[in-house]
């Protein structure tokens, strides 16, 4: 944080230029704050457009005739999901959300030096200190393995960066299992048949190798 120099007098003049300062600092975490729902509102409406996508392209293919292969239109749709995730977590924590977080910093070294002269304005301190979550119990961490936020892997309190973490990397990972799990049983297919197929028959294949060595 911050250290801004210690009023030697609480002069009314200063302390109104200080109110001043303080409220042009909220109005600035207010933009940012209000940024960043605005690239959250973006990203779930394209999540719900590819939703939208997965349904109407269901049994719909592309075929990739000199090798033999088919892909699910559908599932391209579902894995396209997470690269666009990435990026829009990447505009919000590590672009918009760094600057939200540097003018919270300033307005609590306002609040801080002013605590005494003006106590009214500790807005700031007072959502820092009713924003963390608490989950209690290592299961917790188990579900949200994906979150690497140190508040969280240590004291098992979720603040701003780690909610950021949950809502997009939750989106991510889900979007990647659901895509791998449609390329082994459907969406992936070698010669009129999944990718499954072929997984199990290389399988039997080393098997039967395996058992001839063995048997020799």
């Amino acid at each position: 944080m911050s250290q801004l120099p210690s009023p030697s007098a609480p002069d009314p003049e200063r302390l109104k230029i200080a109110v001043d300062a303080w409220k042009h600092v909220v109005s600035v975490q207010m933009h940012f704050n209000d940024m960043e729902m605005k690239i959250r509102n973006l990203f779930f409406t394209i999540l719900a457009a590819a939703i939208g996508a997965i349904g109407v392209t269901q049994g719909k293919w592309v075929d990739v005739p000199y090798l033999d292969l088919r892909l699910s239109f559908a599932m391209l749709v579902l894995a396209a999901v997470a690269p666009i995730a990435a990026l829009f977590y990447f505009i919000d924590r590590h672009w918009y959300h760094r600057l939200l977080q540097a003018s919270v910093r300033q307005g609590a070294a306002i609040e801080a030096l002013y605590q005494h002269e003006l106590p009214e304005i500790q807005l700031g301190q007072k959502i820092s200190t009713a924003s963390p979550l608490e989950f209690k119990g290592r299961w917790w961490k188990c579900i949200f393995f994906f979150v690497s936020e140190d508040n969280f892997r240590k004291h098992s309190r979720l603040h701003s960066d780690a909610k950021i973490e949950i809502l997009y990397k939750s989106v991510i990972y889900g979007v990647l299992l659901l895509a791998v799990l449609d390329a082994l049983f459907k969406g992936v297919q070698f010669g009129q048949q999944p990718l499954f197929f072929w997984v199990c028959e290389a399988f039997r294949s080393a098997k039967d190798s395996i058992c001839l060595l063995v048997c020799r």
